[in-house]
């Protein structure tokens, strides 16, 4: 699979889509694999933690659920954009 990778792209990841760590999590991504093999859950990318007051903490590894991951990326594609989703209320045809 491709990712639809931005670095500089900054997501929000829900606590069970990251190892190691309690909350929801705010990054920006410095580096990631832009393919992926189809069967893989989990890949390492490498990001700085953007904390409440939005100041950035140093370059860390963080291990990511694939998945969730894509859905981040694509929501962070979107919002740079300004474009809105499908799936939303605003890209839904009335």
């Amino acid at each position: 699979m491709r990712l639809p990778i931005s670095t500089d792209a900054t997501i929000e990841l829900r606590e069970a889509d990251y190892k190691y760590g309690e909350g929801k999590l705010r990054l920006r991504i410095t580096d990631c694999p832009d393919l992926v093999p189809d069967y893989i859950e989990w890949i390492m990318i490498k990001a700085r933690e953007i904390i409440w007051n939005g100041t950035e903490r140093p370059e860390r590894t963080v291990t990511v659920r694939v998945r969730a991951l894509v859905e981040a990326l694509r929501r962070a594609a979107v919002g740079q954009r300004g474009t809105p989703d499908p799936g939303s209320a605003q890209g839904r045809a009335t």
